[in-house]
């Protein structure tokens, strides 16, 4: 096995990229590396129909689960977490044929980024001053469920990052958006974490903002009602510059990036609270809740009178 210490409940993405992902597209010590998506492709081009926002702290299994779910057209993808955990795939990979929707390709970033041309060979820059910043990095070069660090890859393939922008791969995710948005039927799933991570991290916003800008129809998937109503709370305001990214570079290219930080947060907020956003079903509930509380309010204090 890739990965003895996986377990279907608790390793995450990141666990995933580090340990399976990044293994299994190596070329050899000394020999470079390819996106998995390259290895699995054959290196043949792959036009996706839907890109995937997600954030690497989800559990890799629920990241799958909402998008099989997307695929069978549903909104919640507890149900497809829980038939994962148990190891029936077969039973999922039918629904899909049925459904008509098993071949679809999906643009996942874990897959189809070439981390051996950034991650790979390090944990990122380490905070210079102690605090929560630099507990969130020790923490994040730790496998969830073992604990151990992650093994660094030896395959010697150049990194790019932030200061060559021309080979980077990880600051390309608007143009790629931007040329898959003319292509009929392409889509964009927003693959919601149980805990709402992923609207703390700056680059899942901003795929968010690229796909309206691009106009690219959007849809979010949650695991369950649940999960929902107990992280409501977090989303009533969203204000990217308190978001985080691995690389403080590229938190700050972002925002550089962004003409007036202040309209662009208000729109985000719009965008995903507003009338028609992502998650404004749950919005319009909560409008109902308070208005059905005040009636009962005024109720009873008609019958105390």
């Amino acid at each position: 096995c890739c990965m003895p210490s996986f377990q279907p409940t608790l390793s995450t993405t990141r666990d995933v990229v580090r340990e399976a992902i990044i293994p299994l597209s190596s070329n050899g010590e000394g020999s470079g590396g390819v996106a998995l998506a390259t290895t699995w492709n054959q290196g043949a081009r792959v036009r996706a129909a839907r890109m995937v926002t997600h954030a690497w702290s989800n559990i890799f299994t629920h990241l799958v689960a909402a998008i099989v779910a997307d695929a069978l057209g549903r909104e919640r993808y507890a149900e497809e977490a829980g038939l994962l955990a148990e190891g029936k795939v077969g039973e999922l990979k039918s629904r899909l044929r049925e459904a008509g929707t098993l071949q679809r390709v999906y643009w996942v970033c874990s897959f189809s980024i070439n981390q051996h041309a950034s991650i790979c060979g390090g944990y990122g820059p380490e905070p210079q001053e102690p605090g929560p910043r630099h507990e969130v990095w020790a923490e994040s070069r730790l496998n969830t469920v073992s604990k151990e660090l992650y093994p660094l890859c030896p395959c010697g393939e150049p990194k790019y990052f932030n200061c060559a922008p021309v080979q980077c791969e990880l600051n390309k995710f608007d143009d790629m958006m931007a040329v898959l948005s003319t292509d009929a039927g392409f889509g964009h799933l927003v693959a919601m974490d149980r805990k709402f991570a992923l609207l703390t991290r700056v680059w899942c916003l901003a795929e968010i903002a690229e796909a309206e800008a691009s106009q690219i129809p959007q849809r979010a998937l949650f695991y369950d009602e649940g999960a929902v109503e107990a992280e409501y709370h977090k989303l009533k305001r969203l204000d990217i510059r308190e978001c985080e990214a691995t690389r403080q570079e590229d938190k700050d290219d972002i925002l550089a990036s962004i003409p007036d930080v202040d309209v662009f947060c208000e729109s985000l907020q719009e965008l995903i609270m507003g009338d028609g956003g992502l998650l404004s079903r749950f919005a319009d509930r909560e409008a109902k809740l308070r208005n059905a509380a005040r009636f009962v309010k005024r109720a009873f204090s008609t019958f105390e009178l």
